[in-house]
């Protein structure tokens, strides 16, 4: 659900003062508490936007998916590009466009690009020697990432 149709319930349902209704809209669809308030006291004239929205279904997708480490990284960036580029908190929204499916891409990403690691390296991590010549690694750096979450996504290069 975008910004504008979400601020059309959510303004029917003040009219009709059924505040549980909307304090329950607004949480399905990731809205602060905080805002949810503001726009019932009046300090606010529409409950969302698209950007809000976005933020929303990413921080449920990631709950859902329960990521740690590097995807909890990527979860970020992913953020970073959603408040850098109007954009893409519209492109965040929608159907078809999922966390998995950029985590997908980043993995693959990954998986393409993946470099063995220097022995030494390995050595000092303790990878056994009789393996450390099939050690390999390919995270994105951060300018990378942002760049396949953008292509993920769709947005602003």
């Amino acid at each position: 659900m975008r910004a504008k149709e979400l601020n059309t319930k959510a303004a029917e349902l003040l009219s009709e003062k059924k505040l549980d209704d909307l304090r329950k809209l607004a949480e399905e669809n990731g809205i602060p508490q905080g805002d949810v308030e503001d726009y019932i006291e009046g300090y606010e004239q529409e409950l969302t936007t698209d950007k809000i929205l976005a933020m929303g279904k990413i921080r449920r997708e990631s709950e859902a998916m329960k990521l740690q480490g590097i995807f909890e990284d990527w979860v970020s960036y992913i953020k970073v590009c959603i408040s850098e580029d109007p954009e893409m908190a519209e492109n965040v929204l929608a159907v078809d466009k999922t966390m998995e499916g950029c985590m997908a891409a980043l993995v693959k990403w990954s998986l393409e690009n993946a470099k063995p690691v220097r022995k030494e390296i390995c050595k000092a991590a303790g990878v056994p020697a009789a393996i450390q010549d099939k050690v390999k690694l390919g995270i994105p750096s951060m300018a990378k990432a942002k760049e396949l979450i953008r292509d993920y996504y769709g947005g602003r290069k």
